[in-house]
């Protein structure tokens, strides 16, 4: 089978989501201090309901306790480590991707807020909206922190 963009990123998040323990890396901070990476990862779908987190016998959630909309239509993801962000990473599954749909993460210390965007109609788009919605729908989350 070969793989087309879409499928490599969708299988490059998944991997890195699917990882059923923070995987810990040692690094060189620059400075006599070392300290230790963590990355973690989650799915969450868009279903009619509203986002949830997306987790089964083929994915696991590493990374996130919760997620709702805020008033303003952004998501809210609340997160399982509040330790300093390295950085973190959002990327929208083939549905979303066909969609034009784009998602911009901020944050990443306890709570990563994601904003989305439909590059079609250029208007920002709730996380809620029907627009986001499908049995497949996703987003895929990376996080990597400061331990």
């Amino acid at each position: 089978m070969a793989l087309t963009r879409p499928r490599l990123l969708t299988t490059l998040a998944a991997l890195s989501a699917a990882v059923a323990a923070p995987l810990l890396v040692a690094h060189g901070t620059g400075n006599a201090e070392n300290a230790a990476t963590q990355v973690t990862g989650c799915a969450i779908r868009f279903t009619s309901s509203g986002p949830e987190i997306h987790e089964n016998a083929s994915h696991r959630c590493t990374g996130a306790s919760s997620v709702r909309v805020q008033a303003d239509g952004d998501l809210e993801i609340r997160q399982t480590s509040g330790a300093p962000i390295v950085s973190v990473t959002v990327e929208e599954d083939e549905t979303l991707s066909t969609r034009g749909i784009v998602a911009g993460p901020s944050g990443g210390t306890g709570t990563t807020i994601v904003r989305f965007f439909a590059t079609r109609s250029k208007q920002a788009v709730r996380a809620d909206s029907p627009a986001l919605q499908g049995a497949q729908s996703n987003i895929w989350v990376t996080w990597v922190q400061a331990g």
